[in-house]
């Protein structure tokens, strides 16, 4: 499992746009901007497939 400090979260997490959501936005529950990073991650560093993607990290079901 590959997981971000908080420390280089908060270096980048200005560029995700969920940050600037506001809390009372309507539709589908937004996934955490960090989580999906991760996940994009650990595909990156394994050069696993989507399909292998552990289940610690998020669905987009």
């Amino acid at each position: 499992m590959l997981r971000l400090t908080d420390e280089q979260w908060d270096r980048i997490k200005g560029h995700f746009p969920e940050e600037h959501y506001p809390s009372n936005r309507r539709g589908r529950k937004l996934i955490p901007a960090r989580s999906v990073l991760e996940a994009v991650l650990w595909i990156l560093n394994t050069s696993a497939q989507w399909h292998m993607l552990p289940q610690c990290y998020p669905c987009s079901r």
